[in-house]
């Protein structure tokens, strides 16, 4: 228990679960083997007066001693607040963003690789403007992609999220 709860006193911002913390020790040289797991259960009897395993030892210090880091983890408390898209009609919002699935990081091939930037229409979802670039995250680059779609479409200057 001691061990658990140095963990838990040098993690200022209590953002680590019980599985980081049985992983820590177990990084640090505290194993738990099937063995010791046995004591360890014995122990946890003995303490809570109940039957549980390693993990369950970890969270009931956890919620004895960092209730507040086991609250701030709970699922769904940092939900995003969605809202409702809403566009006037055809072209009236686009929205541009660059794709990065296939650049020369994430294929690894020796510098080969697509960059892709595209634009789409908020109102209809309809990808209006899919090219390959060399770099999209130059801004003369996005603009020059920009001005190509405005040209292609004669759109009347769409309102542009990026």
């Amino acid at each position: 228990m001691q061990a658990v709860l140095e963990k838990v006193a040098n993690n200022l911002s209590q953002r680590r679960g019980v599985g980081t913390i049985g992983t820590l020790l177990s990084n640090e040289g505290v194993p738990i083997p099937r063995s010791v797991a046995c004591l360890l259960i014995f122990l946890c009897y003995l303490y809570f007066k109940t039957d549980i395993a390693f993990s369950d030892f970890i969270r009931n210090v956890l919620a004895d001693y960092a209730p507040e880091g086991l609250a701030r983890r709970f699922p769904g408390i940092n939900h995003i607040p969605r809202s409702k898209l809403s566009a006037l009609g055809p072209n009236h919002q686009h929205h541009a963003d660059g794709h990065e699935k296939l650049n020369a990081q994430a294929l690894n091939m020796g510098g080969v690789g697509l960059n892709i930037y595209g634009i789409k229409d908020q109102w209809s979802s309809y990808i209006l403007h899919l090219v390959v670039v060399p770099n999209n995250r130059l801004a003369t680059t996005i603009g020059h992609v920009y001005l190509d779609a405005v040209q292609k479409y004669k759109c009347e200057r769409p309102v542009v999220t990026t």
